[in-house]
């Protein structure tokens, strides 16, 4: 198979390659709707406004901080999103990798089910809270696929890429760079955005800050390592970026490898930098519900969309 058409749904490689990918990346995306459900069943919430919000809310002030308490059955959905984002987005970029250096079809599909099904088994695993070692080989299988997959393209003389829907003649790809390039912009100033915030509230993450703050008064250190709401905001609408706006990247890559209408490309990845740039302002600005939660959807939205198109591709 000539390089020219190692990423075209021709290649069967290819083809199995996004449909697997697809699936995982929507897998990874519905944590975010499981971990909403889960706050709503354990009534369990990080922000004030959340329980004040319509029909699931109340107005009771000790019903409302005792929903602020943290709940272990959220933290663990929360663990294994963060595992799945550890283990998905490398897959995500070895796997484009590993299609490259032209592998056999039924092996290559071979790997790319066992992974799928690999992270699949691991969430409910772990939510669930089956006894070791289930969620361990469930997480050394996905693992042991990507070095496998490493390894492959290690030792790969010449691994040829095709990169023709990724140039500037691609206006859909084009438009990618723009609003992809916003998006990590506003991403990466969460990072000083939370550091301005632990500044003003006189909050530090670790006992070594604390030292450097106040080297000889143990009680001020004890003060300044305490969570601080405010902070905690700041890093949580971090952590919400990282959590859809990687996905984004990967899924809008693999979007693009399909050829869609450059008009209809632009609007999803417009509506996407929208939402998350207000997605921010809402949630540091503390706008009453159901404001985020609509922006967090027109982001999902995107997403959702692009992977169906994707899949859709492979089997029409």
């Amino acid at each position: 198979m000539a390089a020219t058409s190692l990423f075209v749904m021709e290649n069967k490689v290819f083809s199995a390659y996004l449909f697997y990918c697809a699936l995982i990346l929507l897998k990874l995306l519905i944590m975010s709707p499981i971990t909403i459900t889960y706050r709503m069943l354990t009534n369990s919430f990080m922000n004030i406004e959340d329980t004040r919000a319509p029909v699931l809310g109340t107005r009771d002030p000790d019903k409302q901080k005792r929903a602020l308490v943290p709940n272990e059955s959220v933290n663990r959905v929360r663990r294994a999103h963060q595992n799945d984002i550890e283990s998905i987005v490398p897959f995500t970029i070895l796997g484009m990798l590993y299609v490259a250096i032209k592998p056999d079809f039924a092996t290559a599909e071979f790997v790319f089910k066992v992974f799928a099904g690999a992270r699949i088994a691991h969430t409910p695993i772990y939510i669930l809270g089956v006894p070791q070692p289930a969620r361990f080989v469930a997480f050394l299988v996905g693992f042991a696929v990507n070095m496998y997959m490493a390894m492959q393209v290690i030792m790969a003389s010449k691994p040829e890429l095709n990169m023709s829907v990724f140039s500037l003649e691609n206006a859909a790809f084009v438009s990618l760079l723009k609003y992809g390039s916003v998006v990590l912009v506003k991403l990466v100033a969460m990072s000083p955005i939370t550091i301005m915030y632990r500044k003003i509230h006189k909050s530090v993450a670790s006992e070594e800050d604390a030292k450097m703050a106040q080297p000889n008064d143990y009680e001020r250190q004890k003060k300044l390592m305490a969570k601080n709401t405010e902070v905690e905001r700041a890093r949580s609408a971090h952590l919400n970026d990282l959590e859809n706006i990687v996905p984004f990247f990967l899924t809008a890559m693999l979007y693009i490898t399909i050829k869609p209408d450059a008009s209809t490309a632009d609007l999803l990845f417009k509506i996407f930098a929208g939402s998350r740039i207000l997605h921010t302002i809402v949630y540091l600005g503390k706008v009453p519900q159901p404001s985020r939660a609509l922006c967090f959807l027109g982001g999902i939205s995107v997403n959702c969309y692009m992977l169906f198109q994707i899949m859709n591709a492979v089997f029409l």
